[in-house]
C-alpha cells in the first residue's frame, strides 16, 4: 500500500521537471534519503514554493535565496523549522529534516560553508514546537542581521 496514493503525479513532477539541485546531495545525503526527501518536498512544499524552489515574488519566499544563510547562523538556524509549512507540516520530525536538508544542500549548496553542520532531528523537533505566526517581519529582520554580520 502506498504511503502517499498521489505519488504517481509527484514521480512525473520529479522526472519531468525537477531540476533543483544546484550542488551534490552527497555526502549529507544518502541516494535513499534524498529521493524520499525530494518526494516529499515535491508532496508538501511544491504547491507554495514550486518544484525548484523559486516561490512566488512578494507571496511565497524563493527557497534558494538565504535558506543556506539562515542554516548557518545561530540567531536564524531556528526560523527555517518554525515557519508555518514547517513547524505545522504533517511530516514527522524525521521526514522534515531529512526535508531541510534537502533544499539546503540542493538549493542552496552554493551558501554553505564547508562546515555546515546538518539538522539532525532533535533540533527540529526543538525548534518546530514554536512556529512563528508573524513570518514575514521575523524573516527581514534575519536577513538584515546577516547583512550586517557580513560586513
Amino acid at each position: 500500500m502506498m504511503r502517499y496514493p498521489h505519488l504517481v503525479f509527484a514521480g512525473a513532477v520529479i522526472g519531468v521537471c525537477c531540476t533543483v539541485a544546484r550542488a551534490v546531495d552527497a555526502p549529507l545525503l544518502s541516494p535513499g534519503v534524498s529521493q524520499r526527501a525530494k518526494v516529499n518536498y515535491l508532496v508538501h512544499c511544491a504547491g507554495c514554493h514550486l518544484p525548484d524552489g523559486h516561490g512566488s515574488p512578494g507571496t511565497v519566499p524563493d527557497l534558494r535565496e538565504y535558506l543556506g544563510q539562515f542554516a548557518q547562523h545561530p540567531d536564524s538556524r531556528s526560523f527555517i523549522a518554525r515557519v508555518p509549512g514547517s513547524s505545522g507540516s504533517p511530516l514527522s520530525n524525521a521526514e522534515l529534516t531529512e526535508v531541510l536538508n534537502w533544499i539546503l544542500v540542493t538549493m542552496n549548496g552554493d551558501q554553505l560553508h564547508p562546515d555546515f553542520k546538518p539538522y539532525t532531528e532533535e533540533e527540529v523537533a526543538r525548534y518546530r514546537r514554536d512556529t512563528l505566526i508573524d513570518v514575514g517581519p521575523v524573516r527581514q529582520a534575519l536577513i538584515k542581521t546577516l547583512a550586517e554580520s557580513a560586513r
